[in-house]
């Protein structure tokens, strides 16, 4: 297949979630992109934990001394397999996941908390949280809000990206050597409400970090399509899209 698309930008990627099924015969692949998001919930034998952690230091599970789960890990698991790391992209979601019935990281429970996958960061932003419930762990490098309620039922664990953490993930990417990121989804990150200019912080975070200039509106209107991926707001994805967002990206056509 590759032969077949010598001098074309088409690439053949896959996403990966569990390391197990990198398998040799998936040595054409040209991109995995792994799914370092979701990685945590309230199922059997865990903790409370972040959604897409950086890192999970000496942190394991109580239930078996497992590490918990961290973007490093998985990086390093797929390595291992034999994948170039050039050939590798860790995954960044622009939606929070809201634990209730803890609130905070590494709390264990006796009734398993209600959970709450897919809160966009503009409506978690437009919540304005007490600067207080706004949190960084240090050892993850993610930030989380923590909300101690009257009782253990009105409390809340929510965690997400921000500038700061996108900003760590994409120095770690750099000085490890992988080949990049992807993200899910863009249209979570824009904040409507924000004078322009000032709407789009985590793909702003993003750009700055990697070294390059000013982040421009996809659709040249400070507005998102209504269809994702929708670079030029012609109802339609095309290569012309691709040109649109690779030049939002790294300033090149």
């Amino acid at each position: 297949m590759n032969a077949q698309m010598q001098g074309s930008i088409l690439l053949v990627t896959t996403m990966i979630g569990d390391m197990d099924q990198v398998i040799p015969s998936m040595a054409a692949i040209d991109q995995y992109n792994i799914q370092t998001y979701i990685m945590s919930g309230p199922w059997d034998g865990w903790v409370t934990w972040h959604a897409s952690p950086l890192y999970s230091g000496t942190y394991t599970f109580p239930s078996n001394g497992a590490p918990l789960p961290s973007i490093e890990r998985s990086v390093n698991a797929l390595v291992s397999k034999g994948v170039p790391k050039a050939k590798i992209g860790v995954g960044s979601k622009w939606s929070g996941a809201k634990w209730t019935g803890v609130n905070a990281p590494l709390q264990s429970w006796t009734t398993p908390p209600a959970w709450q996958d897919d809160i966009p960061f503009y409506s978690l932003m437009d919540a304005n949280y007490p600067a207080a419930n706004n949190k960084w762990d240090d050892v993850a490098k993610v930030p989380y809000i923590s909300i101690d309620g009257s009782g253990t039922t009105q409390d809340q664990f929510i965690s997400y990206e921000n500038e700061q953490s996108l900003t760590e993930k994409i120095n770690y990417i750099k000085s490890s050597g992988i080949g990049g990121m992807i993200i899910w989804e863009l249209n979570s990150g824009y904040r409507a409400n924000l004078p322009a200019g000032q709407r789009n912080p985590l793909l702003s975070a993003i750009k700055t970090a990697v070294g390059g200039g000013t982040v421009i509106s996809p659709t040249g209107t400070n507005s998102c399509s209504t269809k994702l991926g929708d670079a030029n707001g012609d109802n339609e994805i095309t290569l012309a899209d691709y040109a649109v967002w690779r030049k939002a990206f790294i300033g090149k056509q």
